[in-house]
C-alpha cells in the first residue's frame, strides 16, 4: 500500500465516523423533536377536554339574596342608643365621625371591633359605621353598644337608649 492508499484510507474512516456521528445526533435530534410534539399534541388534547368538560358542565354555584344574607351576616342583640351634633354629646368637632366624614342620615357609632365602613341594620334601616361611641357613654359591660345619630337631640331623646336585634353586615 502506498502512501496515498493510507490517506485515502484514513481520510474515509474520518468521513465514515464523522458521518455517522452526525446521523446519530440527527436522529436523536429528531427523536427529541417527536417527543416534544407528540407530548405538545396530548397537552392541546387534554385542555381541550377539559374546555369541553367546563363548558358541557358548568359549576352552579347560586345564591338567592335571602341565602346570601345569611352567609355574609350576623345577628347580635345590642343595646342601641341616639345622639345628636351638641358638644354635651360628642367631642369638640361634633359634626365629624371618628374617621373623619360629617355626619348624616345613616351614621352610626359603633365599638371599635367593626371596622369603619361596616354595614349595620336596625328596625330595617341601613346604617354605616363611621363613628366611635364616647367612652363616658359605653356600657363596659355590654359588648354590642350602637349610637345611631339623628338630626336634632329631640328625635334622639325620643329614640332612648333600646335593646334590639342589629344585623352586622360584614
Amino acid at each position: 500500500m502506498n502512501s496515498n492508499d493510507k490517506k485515502w484510507e484514513a481520510w474515509q474512516a474520518k468521513y465514515r465516523r464523522n458521518f455517522v456521528l452526525k446521523g446519530k445526533q440527527q436522529v436523536d435530534n429528531l427523536i427529541t423533536k417527536r417527543m416534544i410534539h407528540k407530548r405538545f399534541i396530548v397537552l392541546v388534547v387534554l385542555a381541550l377536554i377539559a374546555s369541553l368538560f367546563v363548558f358541557l358542565f358548568p359549576a352552579r354555584i347560586e345564591f338567592s339574596r335571602s341565602e346570601a344574607a345569611e352567609i355574609e351576616h350576623r345577628t347580635v342583640k345590642a343595646s342601641v342608643s341616639g345622639y345628636s351634633s351638641s358638644k354635651d354629646q360628642t367631642d369638640e368637632n361634633p359634626f365629624i365621625t371618628a374617621n373623619g366624614d360629617t355626619v348624616g342620615s345613616g351614621t352610626i357609632a359603633c365599638p371599635s371591633e367593626f371596622d369603619f365602613g361596616t354595614k349595620i341594620e336596625i328596625k330595617g334601616e341601613e346604617y354605616v359605621c363611621n363613628d366611635r361611641m364616647h367612652k363616658r357613654y359605653r356600657n363596659e359591660s355590654d359588648p354590642y353598644y350602637f349610637d345611631i345619630w339623628f338630626e336634632s337631640r329631640k328625635e334622639a331623646v325620643e329614640f332612648g337608649r333600646q335593646n334590639l336585634e342589629v344585623i352586622i353586615k360584614d
